[in-house]
């Protein structure tokens, strides 16, 4: 178990101790299939989320070339975000927060990959709700 204290626990103390009790393969696919639902929410595509999936699918984690192109796009999409106004900016925003969720996806730690990968897609999609429901369907498979 990780020695950090995730962001997700201060609003979600329930899903944070649900993921304080899953194994590692657990938290593996509850990082990476949260992170795809909030790609999908926000109708993001591009090449790099395309290779930083498949060094998850491949169980390649950590630093990387897949990591480092991403963390570039997400800083992208970051300043994009700070740079628009209004519903443009929502949009930016959310956009920037699911390539972030996979991004954290990446991680080498899988309790601190999967908690910040579903802080990031709520931030994204804000519905911790459907968030949950996702989780637990991972949970119980």
């Amino acid at each position: 178990m990780s020695a950090y204290t995730p962001r997700l626990v201060t609003y979600a103390t329930d899903l944070t101790q649900l993921l304080e009790r899953a194994d590692e393969a657990q938290l593996r696919r509850v990082a990476a299939l949260i992170s795809g639902v909030a790609l999908n929410f926000v109708s993001l595509t591009d090449p790099r989320l395309n290779a930083a999936q498949k060094a998850i699918a491949d169980k390649r984690f950590g630093l990387s070339p897949e990591m480092v192109s991403l963390k570039a796009f997400v800083d992208h999409l970051d300043e994009v975000a700070c740079a628009v106004q209004g519903r443009r900016h929502l949009a930016a925003f959310a956009r920037a927060r699911a390539a972030n969720s996979l991004l954290f996806a990446l991680h080498t730690d899988s309790f601190l990959a999967a908690t910040e990968a579903v802080y990031e897609a709520n931030a994204a999609i804000e519905d911790l709700e459907k968030i949950t429901a996702a989780v637990e369907a991972v949970m119980d498979a």
